[in-house]
């Protein structure tokens, strides 16, 4: 066993297998996905890779079709370049790739990982993205695979492709494999710790066991290459151009190989040797078997001074062997897509046992029908145990529309007794949408006119002819119509005859009041006698439940009337006992009364009220005789203070 020595990238630390494996137990815990299976006939294995170079080309790979006629399962792994931040899969969205005249399509939905990286290209970031697609796949006899490469930028888009095809053939030996697919988040490197080794089908000890890697952008083995290890075994460096890819620059390196009868066949420039060295990615690792699991790493190599720049994505990792026991069939779902919010029934049949991976967003792990209620596409796999410990793992990638995203909606309140209210949604989510306005009409362009005030309900679908939740938005009612009127004057001595200006704003119709009983279109402006008048105007345009309405209050008095005594008595026998004055208003006085010599004998100042006010009531020091008063009235009904003067008499 091969102590292997490499570098990681927490500063550039050198350490054995060992000690690096445990240590990268928490980095790449349950990060990668398996999909295996047992067929009788063979698996191959084969692949190309168009590397810088843009597309716009067919080519061709050479395999002798006649011996895989009867093809069953074919997965076809594809590496995605992303340059500067930019997916740039519009190419490979609107123009598929070709193989054998098979449309395969790469779209954002088809990736199984996230970005791996990011690294550095200069000073520009980059990084990577694993897709996989199930593939209707014919061979056509020929002994050459045909691909052709759609146009595309060289920084963008697809540049590595690998195929595992299954070719069946009942009288051949089972033969079992495990793809293990990179869906790990960050790391362009591909690690399976030996404290997480993968599990293998019962297998025979004596037949050939293949492993391979498929890996991308590997260019220089001076420097530039990675390092594989299997079951703590050094296989070798690897990096460079496949024999397939020739002539296409940083294509990478991919195992290429044929397995059957329990023989590993190498394929384009692989051999099936126990050691890995430049485009040869191709092992035999039967002698380095451990029990029913294995574990391996394909480590980038970089010395410290190209510190930061990180390529050599790995893809996958694949082990094909000779099981003991024999094949069964299961039936998983076919890859599906669902609406944002859907749930999705799920169901396997065949196979005792079940596992799904990882478990987000299924109603359980361990049955044959869990259901799907994850918000965002998911890439599963299931392993299904037969009752003879065997099993196989089949992938199932569901994948969800985005959530229709209705976004902004600009609200134009309605005008009281119209339907002048407006919702128009946001232009910049809509594309490809389908408004509905539920009991009205239904348009592209999300804009609703002439809505009535009140809750309206709309739903939206997308291109995709899913539904949204229903939306409800309210449209505000807003009333124009201001209610509104000047007196001139407000106040005045009867008769009284008052200017009134209509000052409304808004209104179409209108009607006045007086103390509450209408006078129609014309205003009450005459008034004959006292009192506190109201008078109101009810305006409206379109409905009369539209209407505003405005209140003053008009305030009539009498003439001033004042009532001053000319004898009084103040002898106590309650009759005429004080010199008082009986007035109509209430008013503020200031009283002098004098004796016959001038001398002031009382005075008041301050206010009296309507009816009598007794004001001087003398003692007998006071002599009979005539007295003379001055009083001055301040009233609101007169323009100026109001003087009387006169004599009364006191008798005893």
């Amino acid at each position: 066993m091969i102590d292997l020595l490499r570098y990681i990238k927490d500063g550039f630390r050198v350490c054995s297998i060992s000690f690096c494996m445990l240590l990268s137990l928490s980095l790449y815990s349950q990060q990668n996905q398996v999909i295996s299976n047992v067929i009788r006939g063979s698996v191959v294995g084969l692949g190309w890779g168009t590397g810088g170079t843009s597309g716009g080309f067919s080519d061709r790979i050479y395999f002798d079709c006649s011996t895989c006629m009867d093809i069953g399962n074919v997965y076809l792994i594809g590496l995605e370049y992303i340059f500067f931040d930019t997916t740039n899969l519009e190419a490979f969205e609107a123009n598929a790739v070709e193989i054998n005249g098979e449309s395969a399509w790469f779209t954002t939905e088809t990736r199984i990982s996230p970005k791996l990286g990011p690294n550095f290209h200069g000073s520009y970031p980059e990084s990577f993205a694993v897709h996989i697609i199930p593939f209707d796949f014919q061979c056509n006899g020929t002994d050459f695979i045909e691909f052709y490469i759609p146009p595309k930028d060289w920084k963008s888009g697809m540049i590595n492709y690998y195929l595992v095809i299954e070719c069946l053939d009942a009288s051949s030996d089972p033969v079992a494999y495990s793809l293990v697919l990179n869906t790990a988040d960050t790391d362009l490197n591909m690690e399976i710790p030996s404290g997480q080794s993968l599990e293998l089908s019962p297998y025979s000890h004596t037949d050939g066991v293949g492993f391979s890697i498929v890996g991308g952008i590997m260019n220089f083995m001076n420097g530039d290459a990675s390092s594989v290890a299997f079951n703590s075994n050094y296989l070798g460096k690897i990096a460079g151009e496949d024999l397939s890819s020739f002539g296409y620059y940083a294509s990478g390196v991919r195992g290429h190989f044929r397995y059957s009868n329990g023989v590993l066949e190498g394929l384009d420039d692989d051999t099936p040797d126990l050691v890995m060295d430049s485009t040869d990615a191709l092992a035999n690792v039967q002698t380095m078997m451990n029990g029913n699991s294995f574990y391996f790493s394909c480590i980038h190599e970089l010395p410290p001074s190209i510190s930061g720049h990180f390529t050599n994505p790995v893809l996958a990792g694949i082990l094909t062997y000779t099981p003991v026991c024999d094949t069964f069939t299961v039936s998983v779902p076919k890859d599906t897509t669902i609406c944002y919010g859907t749930q999705l029934p799920l169901h396997v049949e065949g196979g005792v046992v079940y596992e799904w991976y990882p478990a987000t967003g299924l109603s359980c792990s361990d049955c044959p029908n869990p259901v799907f209620s994850a918000d965002s596409s998911m890439f599963y796999t299931v392993k299904i145990y037969n009752n003879d410990s065997c099993f196989v793992s089949r992938p199932l990638h569901v994948t969800v529309f985005p959530e229709i995203d209705p976004g902004n909606s600009v609200i134009t309140p309605s005008v009281c007794g119209t339907n002048t209210g407006s919702v128009v949604f946001s232009a910049a989510s809509n594309f490809g949408y389908t408004y509905t306005l539920i009991g009205g009409e239904t348009n592209y362009h999300g804009q609703f006119q002439n809505l009535s005030a009140g809750n309206h309900s709309f739903y939206i679908v997308d291109s995709h002819g899913c539904q949204s939740p229903d939306t409800v938005i309210f449209v505000l009612e807003v009333n124009p119509t201001v209610a509104d009127f000047e007196l001139s004057p407000a106040t005045g001595v009867a008769p009284l005859v008052i200017d009134i200006t209509n000052t409304s704003q808004a209104f179409t119709q209108f009607e006045w009041f007086l103390n509450g009983s209408s006078t129609g279109g014309q205003p009450h402006v005459v008034f004959d006698s006292s009192g506190v008048y109201e008078i109101e105007l009810i305006v409206w345009q379109n409905d009369p439940s539209c209407a505003d309405t405005a209140f003053h209050s008009v305030l009539v008095y009498d003439s001033l009337i004042v009532d001053l005594p000319n004898i009084f008595t103040p002898n106590g026998d309650g009759i005429n006992d004080f010199f008082e004055i009986t007035i109509n208003q209430a008013v503020k006085v200031e009283i002098v009364i004098l004796n016959r010599w001038g001398n002031t004998v009382f005075s008041y100042s301050g206010s009296l009220k309507v009816g009598e006010n007794p004001l001087w009531y003398p003692d007998n020091s006071f002599s009979e005789g005539v007295y003379f008063y001055t009083i001055y009235f301040d009233s609101k009904t007169e323009s100026k203070l109001v003087e009387k003067q006169g004599f009364v008499q006191l008798v005893w």
